[in-house]
């Protein structure tokens, strides 16, 4: 049974990517950091012990690699901004605009990145992303979004609130996550444009694009399919009503409108079949696809799941063009552990545990949840097997997280998983063909419309059938701890088992 184990934790990667986390857990479980000094000493410490003992080299390696993760988490916390007061009547902020804003409570959010401060004759260069939540009412709002354009600089005098975020749980470590520090509140009347965005710029064109897209769904699908529709495409829930996103959630489907790895394989197998369709040869069309699929990323402002899968695309890419074996576990963990060095505290967050989770317990489980669906019909035997394998990886993060399972969730993804690789198919193909001929992809878009329409009402009625999700509160770490445990336990049982069979088969 230890070589089944081996199976997975005999790959560097993942003993990296495992011992990263345990120190950025120990460090937020325990509140001590390790500073620069203390890792010098630990690489010598290290080397030394290599040179000596030959077979603790790994162990050695992961034990360094945790208390680097440890001091990775501490360099996150820190902040420049902590020693400036931004809410004196003195002081001017100059920033560049990041993202597109969107309207909470009569305020306008956006992440903006500051340049410069200004204090009477002092002026401090700096760079760090930060959240500004501007004041608007009805009579300003549209001047306010036209200054709060993507790429472009602005100056904003008397911010009337400076909240530097401390806390590491909820909405504070979402942004945390992010690398956001900072929230300033300032009235719309003192946000002054300084220099419009490039208009030919590469973030001008892919927020051009995503207008479009959205203007095209808005005018060729009715209301409130039209919001569906651009929340599966750009994984941004902000389009839809509570109620919508509550009877998702209910039904266990809410990961349909959240750009995943399955949005991100529909879209790379329906760029390949038009690309081949249009007599382009294998190499380029896997040059081409992945240069879109950047593209894509960049207009959703690189979320994780579809840094994940798009990664994990760009790999096999290069293991194709290379002539290298590809390894989708040790390319999941080699991803992650990119992922935590670059951002520690995206550990934290939800949608790197349920992206990372499904992905890793559909690699890990799916052959042998298919294996035992033999007298299941071949297409429903996959679809049971993908959706089977994803939920048992990702239960306890969702009864932590959201406070309830979904007990109609396997029926609900039978049901609407299949028609989604369909939707995204036509939802493509219309903007497409929108470029040519708006006539034509109208009349694509009301199949689109009536695809819709019937997943709107199946999650709507599963959702709305009693005990359609039971409520857990207060579950605690310890339990989402053992359940993993036994989980591998399993695994490698089930491992040991089929491996005696096959022994036992040959003999």
């Amino acid at each position: 049974m230890i070589n089944n184990i081996k199976i997975i934790f005999n790959r560097p990667l993942v003993l990296l990517s495992f011992s990263l986390a345990i120190g950025i857990m120990f460090s937020r479980a325990s509140g001590f950091i390790y500073e620069g000094s203390w890792i010098l000493v630990l690489i010598l410490l290290a080397l030394l012990a290599t040179l000596i003992f030959e077979k603790v080299t790994l162990l050695v390696i992961g034990i360094l690699v945790a208390f680097l993760g440890s001091f990775l988490y501490g360099i996150s916390l820190q902040s420049e901004l902590i020693s400036f007061d931004l809410t004196s009547n003195n002081t001017s902020i100059v920033a560049e605009v990041l993202s597109a804003p969107t309207t909470r409570r009569n305020k306008l959010e956006v992440d903006v990145k500051i340049k410069q401060i200004r204090k009477n004759d002092l002026i401090t260069d700096i760079n760090e992303k930060v959240k500004v939540k501007v004041n608007v009412n009805d009579e300003h709002e549209e001047k306010a979004r036209r200054i709060l354009s993507v790429g472009n600089f602005i100056r904003m005098n008397k911010v009337t609130n400076q909240n530097t975020l401390t806390y590491l749980d909820g909405y504070d470590l979402y942004l945390k996550s992010n690398n956001i520090h900072v929230v300033l509140e300032v009235n719309a009347e003192h946000v002054h444009l300084i220099k419009t965005e490039n208009k030919y710029s590469f973030t001008s064109l892919s927020l051009t694009f995503k207008k479009y897209v959205e203007k095209f769904f808005d005018s060729t699908i009715q209301d409130p399919y039209n919001n569906v529709v651009k929340s599966v495409l750009f994984g941004n829930q902000g389009y839809m009503s509570k109620e919508m996103l509550a009877n998702y959630s209910r039904s266990g489907t809410a990961h349909i409108i959240a750009v995943s790895g399955l949005h991100i394989g529909i879209i790379v197998i329906i760029l390949g079949k038009i690309l081949e369709f249009a007599g382009m040869n294998k190499n380029n069309r896997l040059l081409f696809t992945m240069l879109l699929l950047f593209f894509y990323a960049y207009t959703l402002n690189f979320p994780t799941s579809v840094v994940r899968a798009g990664a994990m695309y760009l790999l096999y890419v290069v293991s194709y063009f290379t002539n290298r074996r590809y390894d989708s576990v040790n390319t999941l963990f080699l991803i992650a552990f990119v992922v935590l060095l670059v951002g520690p505290l995206s550990l934290f967050s939800v949608s790197f545990q349920l992206s990372f989770m499904a992905t890793f317990s559909i690699l890990v489980f799916y052959p042998i949840i298919y294996n035992k669906l033999n007298k299941t019909p071949e297409v429903l035997k996959k679809l049971l097997a993908v959706s089977i394998s994803a939920q048992i990886g990702t239960i306890p993060i969702i009864a932590y997280h959201f406070n309830q399972i979904s007990i109609i969730s396997l029926l609900a993804n039978l049901l609407i998983v299949p028609t989604i690789g369909l939707l995204i198919s036509l939802a493509i193909v219309s903007v497409m063909v929108s470029l040519m001929s708006f006539h034509i992809a109208s009349l694509i878009s009301l199949i689109t419309n009536g695809l819709l329409i019937y997943i709107d009402l199946t999650v709507s009625k599963l959702a709305e059938m009693p005990f359609s999700s039971i409520e857990i509160n207060d579950i605690r770490q310890i339990y989402i701890i053992i359940y993993y445990s036994i989980l591998i336990a399993l695994y490698c049982w089930s491992r040991y088992k089929s491996k005696t069979s096959r022994e036992l088969d040959y003999v």
